[in-house]
């Protein structure tokens, strides 16, 4: 079983649980809109543009606005009505942080824990902020702040302790810590082992559409544990994977789909499948693919070829499409 246990990068990288910049405009906007609106309007009013959010943020963090602080940061984190600017972008978000606001403090946390272009990593300085954040019932900093104590950076490695953050954030319904407390409790991390009761947390994680906790449900159908054996089930949980982009599904899926085991055996299938995660860099993938190309005609081989870089037509960003090579 693929056992992810990755922080998540910044705080907005999860939205809704991490305000984004989009979310802050509009409750700009908002907030602008009250500011501004004449006593009696006779015509409507343009909503204000990015350049003008961020000149009343300015005049309201100056002020001591705790909420226009924030904001700012986030506009000259994202460039977003002014020239992007990390270093200005560290320090609103740290008065933000020092008066109080989560988002602030989860954003400086997670720029110590994993550094950024104007602040070196420090563990120490991860740790306070990101405390500070899931005191407020930040999920993604209880999430982070969990991961710490449960690798031991700088705390001692206390995995009941992390456990603890993460059940904080998994009854908030935050799928990723969902899913890293259902491994931990599979594998009896922090607490005595109970398959049972870590399939419920991973499920609820797939649920929500998070690929590593769907490739973790599939696995569990196809061996049984902490859920009866299903092998149906675990090909569902495996595609929904796969066709969000997950390596490791999609080696799994081609797997099943090479021995027919909870869907058709397609040698095509299973090669599409293997080669989109050789894409990404899975050498198993590769090693599998080129084995099983052995026992196909060249005309399966083509077939699964197009089928893949179909899927990626289909499923990718232009930016983010491999390079294929010309077949001829």
């Amino acid at each position: 079983m693929d056992c992810m246990y990755r922080p998540i990068r910044t705080a907005r990288e999860s939205a809704p649980y991490g305000m984004n910049i989009w979310m802050a405009l509009t409750m700009a906007i908002g907030i602008l809109a009250c500011q501004a609106a004449p006593e009696r309007p006779t015509t409507p009013r343009p909503e204000p543009n990015e350049k003008t959010v961020f000149e009343q943020a300015l005049i309201n963090a100056e002020k001591g606005d705790a909420s226009a602080q924030y904001l700012l940061g986030l506009l000259y984190d994202q460039g977003q009505g002014v020239e992007a600017d990390p270093a200005k972008a560290v320090e609103w978000f740290r008065r933000a942080a020092e008066q109080g606001i989560a988002e602030a403090q989860a954003e400086l946390g997670m720029m110590r824990l994993n550094g950024s272009a104007t602040l070196e990593p420090n563990d120490e300085k991860a740790l306070w902020w990101l405390t500070l954040a899931a005191q407020q019932g930040h999920v993604v900093a209880q999430t982070n702040l969990a991961l710490m104590y449960a690798k031991g950076r700088s705390v001692d490695q206390d995995s009941s302790r992390a456990l603890e953050w993460l059940d904080h954030a998994a009854t908030q319904g935050f799928a990723p810590a969902q899913s890293i407390m259902g491994l931990m409790i599979l594998k009896g991390e922090g607490a005595p082992s109970n398959p049972e009761e870590g399939a419920q947390w991973i499920r609820k994680a797939a649920e929500q559409g998070l690929a590593d906790a769907q490739n973790n449900l599939g696995l569990l159908y196809l061996r049984g544990q902490g859920v009866p054996k299903d092998l149906t089930k675990a090909a569902h949980w495996l595609t929904q994977a796969a066709e969000q982009g997950l390596g490791p599904a999609q080696v799994n899926l081609g797997a099943m789909y090479e021995h027919g085991r909870g869907v058709d055996k397609n040698p095509v299938m299973a090669c599409k499948w293997y080669r989109l995660a050789a894409e990404q860099g899975a050498s198993t993938a590769q090693a599998r693919q080129e084995r099983l190309e052995r026992l196909m005609t060249p005309a399966h081989i083509e077939e699964a070829r197009k089928t893949a870089a179909e899927w990626i037509r289909k499923t990718l960003p232009q930016s983010n499409r491999p390079v294929e090579a010309n077949p001829e």
